[in-house]
C-alpha cells in the first residue's frame, strides 16, 4: 500500500504465498494481529537506525516468518545474522525482463567468468495490482 506505514494482507508472491502478513515499511506496529503468520520487512524499512536490531528480535524471539527485502543500496544493512534467519527478497528494477517470451532466460551476472544465476521467464512468478487487492490497514 502506497504511502502506509505498515499494513495487512494475503502474501501474494513467492515463498510465502498464502499468509496473513503484516508488511512494515517505515515503523511495526506495536500490537500485532493475532492472525499473523508473516511479517515482511520492505526495502525501505532496512534503512531505519534499529532496524537490523528489531529484525534480528523478531527472528529469535517469535514464531513468526520473516522477509526482508533487499537491494543494491540497502544489503549493507543485512547481518550475518539475517542472512541466516530470515526470508531475504533481493529487489531488481528493470522494465525489459517483462518484454521477453516466456520461452526466453533471464540470467543475472556476478562481476567474474561463469558466475551465472539463470532462469526462464515462464518459471517466474508474474504478480498484477489487481493481487493486492485484498490488503487491509
Amino acid at each position: 500500500m502506497e504511502g502506509k506505514s505498515n499494513w495487512y494482507g494475503i502474501e501474494c508472491e513467492g515463498r510465502y504465498c498464502g499468509l496473513f502478513t503484516h508488511f512494515v515499511r517505515y515503523s511495526i506496529s506495536k500490537t500485532i494481529d493475532i492472525r499473523t503468520q508473516h511479517i515482511y520487512f520492505t526495502k525501505e524499512y532496512l534503512v531505519d537506525e534499529n532496524a537490523t536490531q528489531t529484525i534480528e528480535q523478531l527472528t529469535m524471539d517469535s514464531s513468526y516468518v520473516v522477509s526482508v527485502e533487499v537491494n543494491k543500496t540497502n544489503w549493507k544493512y543485512v547481518s550475518p545474522n539475517m542472512k541466516v534467519r530470515c526470508h531475504l527478497i533481493y529487489r531488481i528494477v528493470d522494465d525489459y525482463p517483462f518484454e521477453l517470451k516466456n520461452t526466453d532466460s533471464i540470467f543475472i551476472d556476478k562481476t567474474g567468468m561463469y558466475n551465472v544465476l539463470c532462469f526462464t521467464k515462464h518459471n517466474a512468478l508474474v504478480v498484477k495490482p489487481e493481487d493486492y487487492s485484498k490488503d487491509f490497514l
